[in-house]
């Protein structure tokens, strides 16, 4: 099947259109900011930076405010870039002092949908995750096959 991707900007990683209903959250979001956060990418009428979502459960690594910023925009598809734990580029911290996660106990957690709270966990990337540029437009309304990406 031919998949449509996009490269970021700063990096070679592609980029896919992923179901925004399959993917899972793992720390709770500031509503405020999320708002704000969908009135800026509704002024704009793109979509600039790419949610990042493990592989095997759709977990949430980076985007939370983004994912609810696609919610309340009622999009259909979101821009990804999907990894995995193993991934050397991969790392997993926390932001708070004396509070340790590895990938299972957060995708468990996910899985169970017990939110931690807000910057509980900070993934980095390396090369970090860079930019796409796609019309709003397109993820109102791409179509999408069984694995929740982006078939064209």
């Amino acid at each position: 099947m031919d998949r449509k991707s996009w490269r970021t900007t700063l990096t070679n990683r592609p980029v896919m259109l992923v179901q925004v209903a399959t993917l899972v959250p793992h720390e709770e979001h500031d509503e405020v900011w999320a708002v704000q956060l969908a009135t800026k990418i509704m002024a704009d009428d793109v979509w600039t930076a790419p949610i990042v979502v493990e592989r095997r459960k759709s977990v949430i690594m980076d985007g939370h405010h983004r994912f609810r910023a696609a919610q309340i925009l009622r999009l259909r598809t979101i821009p990804a870039v999907i990894v995995s734990y193993g991934d050397p580029g991969v790392s997993l911290f926390s932001w708070r002092i004396g509070e340790v996660w590895t990938p299972e106990s957060l995708i468990a957690r996910a899985g169970r949908r017990e939110l931690l709270p807000m910057k509980s966990t900070r993934h980095v990337f390396s090369p970090p995750i860079g930019e796409v540029v796609i019309p709003l437009s397109l993820l109102a309304r791409a179509s999408l096959d069984h694995s929740g990406v982006s078939a064209y």
